[in-house]
């Protein structure tokens, strides 16, 4: 009996099968996709997520609710937060001051037209060849007082007058019999001042700069004579007398006017309107004898006010 093969059950083959079953599962999933898109509810705009809707107990309990508690601000609430106020010291302020100098110390008041006067302790220095004396420096100090007032800015007139005291000692020198002989008497060397100067005032803030230049008259004292020419004593010969001193219709020594030019430097720092300290100096040169140097010279504090 021969053998028989049998053949394929049906017209399709095992790949032809493998691919229906692929088609099969594509088409399946698919439709599940669409199923899915299908479920999910549209956006109330395009590109913007849906909005829940809220339901009745969730309106309630919103109205229910209380309104948040109001921030209150004292005064006008400000536009800006640059416009709220610094925090408190410590936290990084500066303590208040009314002392403080980060500010306007002068104010315009203090560049008005206004008189100034000022009181001056004074050292003075004389170096001058008194009759009898050897020609070294006679110190000595004194007070003053002066008064300025603007005429055009920058400069103005100053008006000084002063007066110092200065001590000497008795004076001797050896005649020619090796003898002592008192050649001046001890006291106080007196000089008293008036004088009016031009000023030019450099206005640099708080600090005031003033340079004046003028002419002025001095009444030199000194102590009594002990020999002809000095205060009291007779006139030398063609009416010469000590320096400061002028001889008179009685042929005696007596105080007289000695014409002088001055010029001075002076510093002030303002502490308000009103009122400055400060320090100044001045030489004084006779107008008989400019070219004697030194002659007069004066240092000074300085203590102004202003109206």
């Amino acid at each position: 009996m021969g053998r028989v093969t049998a053949g394929p059950r049906d017209g399709w083959s095992s790949a032809a099968r493998r691919g229906r079953r692929n088609a099969y599962g594509r088409i399946g999933a698919a439709v599940a996709l669409s199923a899915a898109v299908a479920m999910v509810p549209a956006p109330a705009a395009f590109g913007a997520p849906a909005t829940p809707q809220p339901d009745a107990q969730t309106s309630t309990e919103v109205a229910d609710a209380p309104p948040p508690p109001r921030r209150e601000t004292k005064g006008r609430p400000p536009r800006d937060p640059n416009d709220l106020p610094p925090l408190s010291p410590p936290n990084g302020q500066p303590m208040p001051d009314s002392l403080r100098r980060d500010v306007d110390h002068t104010s315009n008041d203090s560049r008005r037209r206004r008189l100034v006067l000022t009181a001056l302790p004074l050292y003075a220095s004389f170096r001058l060849g008194f009759l009898g004396r050897r020609s070294v420096p006679t110190r000595g100090g004194g007070i003053g007082v002066a008064a300025q007032i603007p005429v055009w800015h920058p400069f103005g007139l100053r008006a000084t007058a002063s007066h110092t005291v200065h001590p000497v000692s008795d004076q001797f020198v050896r005649d020619d019999e090796e003898a002592l002989v008192q050649t001046a008497a001890r006291g106080m060397v007196q000089a008293t001042h008036a004088g009016l100067s031009a000023t030019y005032t450099m206005d640099l803030g708080r600090v005031i700069t003033t340079l004046d230049a003028g002419a002025g008259a001095m009444w030199v004292r000194s102590p009594s004579a002990v020999q002809d020419g000095q205060l009291g004593g007779a006139c030398l010969t063609d009416n010469i007398c000590d320096i400061g001193l002028a001889c008179s219709d009685q042929n005696v020594c007596q105080v007289g006017t000695t014409f002088q030019a001055h010029g001075g430097f002076a510093l002030d720092v303002l502490l308000g309107d009103r009122f400055a300290v400060g320090g100044e100096l001045r030489y004084h040169a006779l107008l008989s004898a400019p070219t004697n140097y030194p002659v007069y010279l004066i240092a000074a504090l300085r203590g102004s006010i202003r109206f």
